[in-house]
């Protein structure tokens, strides 16, 4: 979560730590002179120190995050992911509950649109959003070239 120039990092496992990290400024943390070499053009340069300074910014984090981990125990990661796991399945329980009630409700004839754009077939009087049958039908042909 970014506010400001600075960045919170949130204990994956959710027991409230944070860290708190400035945005990297440019040319912070550089492995390398700051010097133009030879062969090197000034967009390859910036390059360079864009990605040696995010490097930097990164590992800062890394490390304090590894370091605030070593305090948990095994058992409280591998209950922290049952729970997420738990989570997800519910997620995906009530998706498909919803999906079944939408393809319950929705209509199967197509729409047609007057000029000014109210679907006449389904009674819809906006143009925008459009006709619920419309996105319905969006969503399940979307829905199954995903599955």
């Amino acid at each position: 979560m970014t506010a400001g120039t600075t960045t919170r990092y949130y204990c994956p496992l959710e027991c409230g730590w944070h860290y708190d990290q400035e945005q990297p400024r440019p040319g912070e943390g550089p492995t390398e002179p700051l010097a133009q070499r030879p062969d090197e053009s000034f967009q390859d340069l910036v390059t360079r120190l864009a990605g040696d300074t995010g490097r930097a910014h990164m590992q800062k984090v890394d490390d304090a995050l590894r370091q605030h981990l070593d305090t948990h125990t095994l058992l409280q990661a591998v209950t922290k992911a049952a729970e997420f796991r738990d989570e997800r399945n519910h997620a995906r329980a009530e998706k498909s509950d919803l999906m079944q009630l939408i393809d319950d409700l929705r209509d199967p004839d197509p729409c047609w649109y007057d000029h000014h754009g109210y679907c006449q077939a389904h009674g819809w009087t906006e143009a925008d959003p459009r006709c619920p049958d419309a996105r319905a039908a969006e969503l399940f042909a979307n829905h199954t070239t995903e599955q």
